[in-house]
């Protein structure tokens, strides 16, 4: 078992792959970065709009589904409405060296080796 070494997820792997390549970053990285907002390369916004291209021809083309867009960033009031303030709280932890914060249940699967869809 000495020899053993540690199976990356392919999601992993193409996720590394396609950040090396410059297809996608995190958005504001310099600054500490923003979860969720990805800012993409030339070839990353070129992908995208090519699955865009696809998801509507089938959907919205094929079937006649009705397309709407709105905007992912909402007030507060919204995810008070919805229950995401009371009930959507993640437990956070904050390192006393270099005062990072991180998500403690993340922490507590890196700790157990435990993989995230098994948690």
């Amino acid at each position: 078992m000495a020899n053993e070494t540690k199976k990356t997820d392919k999601f992993t792997t193409v996720n590394e792959l396609a950040r090396r390549r410059g297809f996608f970053w995190q958005s504001y990285e310099i600054y500490g970065g923003a979860a969720g907002f990805p800012t993409y390369g030339p070839l990353g916004a070129k992908l995208k709009q090519n699955i865009e291209r696809k998801v509507r021809g089938f959907f919205v083309n094929n079937l006649g589904i009705l397309e709407i867009e709105s905007p992912i960033i909402a007030p507060e009031r919204i995810f008070e409405a919805s229950g995401h303030i009371d009930h959507f709280k993640e437990p956070m932890v904050e390192c006393l060296k270099c005062r990072k914060k991180f998500r403690a249940d993340h922490l507590l699967e890196e700790f157990a080796k435990i993989d995230e869809s098994e948690a």
